[in-house]
């Protein structure tokens, strides 16, 4: 901070600020130095997508989402990024589905990833989706349900 001041042309206040690094916040560290769960949402934008990320952060997770694969496996395989697991939002039948999740377990052979079915009927998912899947959440699971079963998700260490 300085001050200039001259007579009859008043008093000018100069405050120089450090440059805002936001990059500390990307990697999901708190104030305290604690490392909060951090999961990767990969979903079609819109409320669904919206209200799953709400959720998880009032539920103490950090939340990157991404609305397509691409960016996605960018983000996995970004050495910014720490993921504990990858959580992808799909309707029953989607074919990307299958290929989005095998494409993960390629470049992150250890990465937990859920599977939230998102509307349609559970039992329309491809079989060969659920094969590189830890974990399925459906829509007539509760959210105390949701959290303790992601919790080992959480608990686990972050894939590199």
């Amino acid at each position: 901070i300085s001050v200039e001041s001259g007579e009859g042309s008043g008093t000018t206040f100069h405050l120089w600020l450090a440059q805002a690094d936001f990059t500390e916040s990307e990697r999901g560290v708190t104030a305290s130095g604690a490392t909060r769960p951090c999961l990767l949402v990969v979903g079609s934008e819109g409320p669904i997508l919206g209200s799953t990320v709400e959720f998880l952060r009032t539920h103490g997770c950090y939340v990157v989402q991404a609305t397509d694969g691409p960016r996605a496996l960018d983000l996995i395989m970004s050495s910014e990024s720490r993921f504990h697991g990858v959580m992808i939002q799909a309707v029953p039948g989607d074919p990307s589905l299958i290929s989005f999740s095998r494409e993960v377990r390629r470049y992150q052979p250890e990465a937990k990833i859920v599977l939230q079915v998102v509307g349609g009927d559970p039992d329309d998912v491809p079989a060969g989706a659920l094969e590189n899947v830890d974990l399925a959440i459906t829509s007539d699971i509760g959210a105390d349900d949701i959290i303790r079963r992601l919790q080992p998700i959480l608990d686990a260490r972050p894939f590199a």
